[in-house]
């Protein structure tokens, strides 16, 4: 096996560069890290172009922005090079268990690694008043070369509609501006696109391995879902968390158009107003809300760090003092600028939860099954998010 290290695919060239025309959703709000995002005006060179016959990408969903690096890799590195209309030899297994994060549109990402011109229906397909809707299942071509009898795209034989993959008319027709259009176009477009695309897996499907029959499930142990709800014992917090709620749920509502009527708010974590921060759709927004849920200090914290919450700010944290970057917390959520930092563990881990209801329930769940006199167990927490993983991290490595 071959692990090549993200830093190394490229050798980049201040030239100007072509890239795959964007999906018409704004993608500001799903590039993530602007490390990752490619520079429009410079030309990258894959440095691993037809080493590799096969890519396997884990958590794809990283790629459904097109102009991420990880994207702009894997298209130049199949081995079709410049020739769209010639079938890539390079097979790319994607793996996410969320292909579509924010929204429908996320799928283009997707189609532009695996779309070639050949596979498009010829213009003859529509004709008179009969327009061809590569959507609707039985438009099939009649006259498109590719998919005839014994040609490259047999359809008798292969039965794969390919014609629908196409990006731009994915595009087009996810972006009808009517909110009921949009909907039932979306349904329709995407119910004709994923089944192309997509081997979905459940815990009930039964797989071959090997001769023997494998079901899914059976490998997984058994477990228990419980949802606790948990309330705020301070109701000054609780005023201070249900403002915040509100402006955010208000801002996700009407969005800052800067139209007549809108309403107008700073957005925590991002200094842009434009209309891919705006509306229900909005990931940041969202994040936020679940950052703040988690802990309101760590609402503070993006605040009074310049807007910083993303994997690298973390682990720039998590590395600056012994307490996995607490000590930094503490100063950037102090009430008083001289106040020092506790002594002592328990005052600080105290301070830690003020703020975070769920913090203070997870210490009393952990006390109950890790300090058990009749059975102490071990525990595994899952979490997600870089600054919940942070800071419940940190709360424990405090606490213990």
């Amino acid at each position: 096996m071959t692990i090549v290290l993200f830093a190394d695919l490229f050798s980049v060239r201040p030239v100007s560069a072509t890239l795959v025309d964007p999906a018409t959703d704004d993608l500001d709000d799903i590039t993530g890290d602007e490390e990752a995002t490619i520079d429009p005006s410079k030309q990258y060179y894959s440095l691993v172009v037809g080493k590799f016959g096969r890519f396997v990408l884990d958590e794809a969903h990283k790629v459904r922005n097109p102009y991420t690096k990880c994207a702009e890799a894997i298209r130049q590195a199949r081995t079709d090079g410049e020739d769209s209309e010639a079938l890539s030899t390079t097979i790319i297994h994607m793996l996410t268990a969320t292909p579509m994060m924010n929204r429908g549109n996320d799928f283009f990402g997707y189609l532009t690694l695996l779309w070639r011109d050949v596979f498009k229906a010829a213009i003859e397909e529509s004709f008179g008043s009969f327009c061809f809707d590569v959507y609707k299942e039985e438009h099939i071509p009649q006259f498109t070369t590719a998919y005839q009898p014994e040609e490259l795209l047999d359809y008798e034989q292969y039965q794969l509609p390919l014609w629908r993959l196409n990006p731009h008319l994915f595009s087009m027709a996810m972006d009808r501006r009517d909110d009921l259009g949009r909907c039932v176009r979306a349904f329709e477009v995407l119910r004709a696109v994923i089944p192309v695309v997509m081997l979905r897996r459940t815990q009930a499907t039964v797989l071959e391995v090997n001769g023997i029959f494998i079901r899914i499930g059976d490998s997984i142990p058994p477990y228990t879902i419980c949802t606790v709800e948990l309330e705020w014992n301070d109701k000054q917090q609780w005023e201070q968390y249900k403002k915040l709620y509100d402006s955010y749920i208000t801002y996700l509502t009407y969005g800052t158009q800067g139209d007549r009527g809108t309403v107008s708010f700073k957005v925590a974590g991002t200094n842009k107003t434009s209309k891919g921060n705006a509306g229900t759709r909005s990931f940041v927004i969202h994040r936020l809300l679940a950052i703040m849920t988690m802990n309101l200090g760590l609402h503070k914290v993006i605040l009074r760090s310049g807007h910083r919450h993303m994997v690298q700010d973390v682990h720039k944290w998590q590395e600056m003092f012994q307490d996995k970057g607490m000590s930094h917390y503490f100063d950037l959520t102090k009430p008083e600028r001289d106040l020092p930092l506790y002594a002592d563990r328990y005052t600080f881990a105290v301070y830690l939860s003020k703020e975070s209801p769920k913090l203070r329930y997870l210490a009393k769940l952990m006390g109950e099954i890790c300090l058990s006199p009749i059975q102490p167990r071990r525990a595994l927490i899952f979490a997600d998010g870089p600054m919940t993983l942070w800071n419940i991290e940190g709360f424990l490595a405090v606490r213990a």
